[in-house]
């Protein structure tokens, strides 16, 4: 293997500590009850969580664009950069207004890593020429996204019996590391690149070219739903740690629990993938099953079945993404991606005020159950989707 070939398969380990990094909130099992010190009720929670939604909606294609464009590693390096300056905003927080603009630029450099780091690993391994590994290497990307959550989520909590501001300064020292990783990437050469001659019309042509691909809508539709819901059920499941009298010690232990839980269904999505023939994303239904069974009881001792809901988000991630993948050409595969990405932060954007609301004027029980419904009326669409694609891209 020559120097240049070493230099491009490096991108796969930059690429996973990226990820790592990327994820690494200490201060996320300490939200919602420095939310509530600073006053805040469950709706303007849901309203912070939605604001970056909206934001990295908005950025989604545009950042996918541009890393079509001017490359892969400067997109990332841009998102690495606005990191620490984002944590460093909500290090000093203490209102509404403090925290939407710290969630704003916090999904700007969230929009620079999503859809850019997955192109970015399969252009790697299509120069490197182990493209049908792409499964198996983005179910470990991935797996490192959740190893860096579950070590922050133990850490911020374990950080936050000193004092409730602390995991926030740390997060930022975190921030500024993901630029030292980022920076030593290697851009992938691609046979086709975006031209960048007329932005709003390629990224609108792109959009339309994928969206009206149904090989590419039913996966995308799968993958909004399941991270859309995935992400309101992280925060209704905090709520209910809360509820339960859990210290922010204990909410971290779980979070941690949850997170490994989804790595572990990353690292195993090719294996899945191989032995389900095309069944695997039915598996999907045990998720609304758990959100079920936390509407309908509220001890304290339900909270590690969270876990199987990690473990099946995380089995179909990897899965979906290669789908998508297969349906993408290289000049626009960011872009098309980003599409996936956007259509699950707009989704992210409805559902986030609408189950604060449903919080506030009913319960939380209300909230799962809705979340529950919602994912299981929308999976039968997607599948059917699904099926229809995979038969039409047969032909």
């Amino acid at each position: 293997m020559n120097a240049a070939l070493r230099r491009l398969r490096g991108n796969l380990r930059k690429i996973a500590a990226y990820r790592f990094l990327s994820d690494f909130y200490l201060l996320l099992p300490v939200l919602i009850p420095y939310y509530h010190a600073c006053g805040l009720t469950a709706t303007d929670i849901f309203i912070v969580q939605a604001s970056y939604s909206l934001t990295i909606m908005l950025f989604e294609i545009p950042s996918g664009y541009l890393s079509d464009v001017l490359g892969r590693r400067t997109t990332l390096l841009l998102g690495a950069i606005l990191m620490p300056l984002a944590l460093t905003l909500y290090a000093l927080s203490t209102t509404l207004p403090y925290f939407i603009a710290a969630e704003i630029i916090l999904a700007i450099a969230g929009s620079m890593r999503s859809g850019t780091d997955s192109a970015m690993l399969f252009d790697t391994l299509t120069a490197t020429g182990e493209e049908e590994r792409y499964t198996e290497i983005e179910g470990r990307a991935e797996a490192f996204l959740r190893y860096g959550t579950a070590v922050s989520s133990l850490i911020g909590g374990a950080l936050a019996l000193y004092f409730l501001r602390l995991p926030f300064y740390a997060n930022i020292l975190s921030g500024l590391l993901m630029v030292a990783v980022a920076f030593p990437l290697v851009e992938p050469p691609r046979a086709e690149k975006a031209s960048g001659k007329w932005p709003i019309t390629e990224m609108g042509t792109v959009v339309r070219s994928v969206l009206t691909d149904r090989s590419f809508v039913g996966p995308a539709l799968l993958f909004a739903l399941v991270g859309s819901v995935g992400v309101a059920a992280v925060w209704a499941y905090l709520l209910r740690f809360e509820a339960a009298g859990l210290s922010p010690l204990w909410s971290g232990l779980l979070f941690a629990c949850f997170q490994l839980a989804s790595a572990f269904g990353s690292r195993a999505s090719h294996l899945m993938a191989a032995g389900a023939k095309g069944r695997m994303p039915a598996y999907i239904f045990i998720i609304p099953m758990v959100l079920f069974l936390f509407a309908v009881d509220d001890a304290a001792l339900i909270a590690p079945v969270a876990c199987l809901h990690a473990l099946i988000w995380g089995l179909s991630t990897p899965y979906l993404l290669a789908k998508m993948n297969a349906c993408c050409g290289a000049a626009y595969r960011a872009t098309s991606l980003s599409t996936a990405t956007m259509l699950t932060r707009l989704f992210n954007v409805i559902l986030m005020p609408l189950i604060g609301l449903i919080v506030d004027a009913t319960s939380l029980a209300c909230g799962f159950l809705f979340l529950a419904a919602v994912l299981t009326a929308g999976t039968l669409v997607a599948l059917r989707l699904l099926v229809i694609g995979e038969k039409e891209a047969a032909l």
